[in-house]
């Protein structure tokens, strides 16, 4: 499965521009912004607002890029590691 879900690259965008600037910050503090992100997502649900929506989305996917980077983990094994364990499949 590895490599078939390519985030490795947006990963690597991430690193680059931000990854400094997030080092100057503890992994706490990023994942509080991570977080504050969730909950406005949260709310641009609760609203139907689909344009706050799609921006709040890629917002928490920037920071949860930021968070594996921080920790050095590489999202497409993440990703083939959940996708693999069969406790996450869809029940049938």
């Amino acid at each position: 499965m590895s490599g078939m879900h390519h985030l490795s690259g947006l990963q690597q965008l991430v690193r680059q521009r931000f990854l400094a600037h997030d080092k100057e910050h503890s992994s706490e503090r990023a994942f509080a912004f991570f977080i504050e992100e969730v909950g406005e997502l949260a709310r641009a649900i609760s609203r139907r607002d689909r344009d706050n929506m799609e921006e709040e989305i890629g917002e928490v996917l920037m920071w949860l890029l930021s968070l594996a980077n921080l920790h050095d983990i590489d999202i497409d094994r993440a990703v083939d590691r959940y996708l693999a364990d069969p406790a996450n499949e869809v029940p049938k």
